[in-house]
């Protein structure tokens, strides 16, 4: 079951016209992409199932997506963060119809921007200000800032093609949507759909305010499920967001619908000590009267329980003469506990509409 769950945040100083608008933006999704691998490497380590396009390009070619994955690990950084988005945004490259003059600039943008101090400026980014300094410090190298680029333009060869094909439709779509909505509502906020985390409430101020200046970007993304940003640059909020989120939100609920009533199985104590006992007696086929005994119950009573056992799969009986035996199912029982695990964490199903 595929999913991402990053959402970058951060406030710096940029240039970005002011209205409130909505567009596929290649270079956030490239910069998404590539922090999102930084994040889980290549192959993916643990954690929820990563995107299709991740899962495929891992086996494809992993040394490209490999040169972006390990590129601040080489340098003694750890994962990257929210710096090259602060020059895509900062610079003007939001809007561009493709990564290529990004890239091509890439190699005097750090030093620009450190010289400019903005990254001080940013009251929000304190905590954070001096790994993104450092960080900007390593790329204001010009052979570093190439390693940087030529890493990128390599992923975004792999990548590019299948946005074009297979995500920008959904992206394009998706902005129009958003604007479409915005022209009969007039609300930012009731714009978006219904469970984008923009509605949370630590977002909703901060918003509102960027609204009544009339500074929105929002960027829909096809490279991410769930995850995206929300970034409040100089007084411009960029909110990017999967469009699959909703979807993923809905599957979700699904999901749990489905499995809560088997969870409830284990919501009572004699019926957790019923699996417990007839997992750890195994193989001395204990009868109804010596689970009642054990459990200090009648048998009615453990009669019920083990019927609702057997209702949600986890016990079956087997019968000898006229005695009757009960065996725990543990694949089921795996499968229900890691199926439910993936509901409620991982939150998602493939982008194919299968299940994990």
């Amino acid at each position: 079951m595929e999913q991402d769950d990053a959402i970058l945040t951060f406030s710096a100083p940029a240039r970005e016209p002011g209205r409130v608008d909505a567009i596929a933006s290649p270079v956030f999704e490239l910069l998404y992409a590539s922090f999102f691998v930084t994040k889980r490497g290549v192959p993916p380590g643990p954690g929820s199932t990563p995107p299709a396009w991740l899962r495929r390009f891992a086996l494809e070619a992993p040394e490209a997506l490999r040169a972006v994955a390990d590129f601040w690990r080489q340098r003694g950084h750890g994962e990257a963060g929210p710096e090259t988005f602060l020059l895509a945004t900062r610079f003007g490259y939001a809007r561009d119809p493709d990564p290529e003059r990004f890239l091509s600039d890439f190699g005097r943008l750090p030093g620009r921007y450190l010289d400019e101090g903005t990254v001080q400026d940013s009251a929000t980014l304190r905590e954070e200000s001096e790994r993104i300094a450092a960080r900007l410090e390593v790329l204001r190298d010009p052979e570093t800032a190439e390693a940087w680029a030529h890493a990128h333009r390599g992923f975004w060869r792999l990548l590019g093609p299948y946005w074009e094909r297979e995500r920008r439709p959904a992206v394009e779509s998706a902005a129009a949507t958003f604007m479409a909505q915005l022209a009969v509502s007039g609300d930012v906020l009731g714009s978006f759909p219904r469970h984008h985390f923009a509605q949370f409430e630590a977002a909703v101020a901060q918003i509102r305010k960027a609204e009544r200046e009339g500074r929105v970007l929002v960027v829909p993304m096809g490279l991410a499920v769930s995850g995206g940003f929300l970034f409040d640059v100089d007084g411009t909020v960029y909110i990017g967001f999967g469009v699959q989120a909703e979807r993923v939100h809905e599957r979700t609920a699904q999901r749990v619908a489905e499995l809560a009533p088997r969870m409830k199985a284990f919501a009572d104590p004699t019926r957790a000590m019923l699996l417990a006992l007839i997992a750890r007696f195994e193989g001395l086929q204990l009868t109804v009267g010596d689970l009642a005994q054990q459990l200090g119950v009648s048998q009615p009573t453990v009669s019920g329980h083990l019927r609702l056992l057997r209702e949600a799969g986890l016990v079956h009986i087997e019968r000898r003469g006229n005695k009757a035996y009960h065996r725990l199912d543990r694949d089921v029982l795996h499968g229900l506990l890691a199926g439910f695990e993936a509901a409620v964490v991982e939150g998602a199903d493939s982008e194919n509409g299968s299940s994990a």
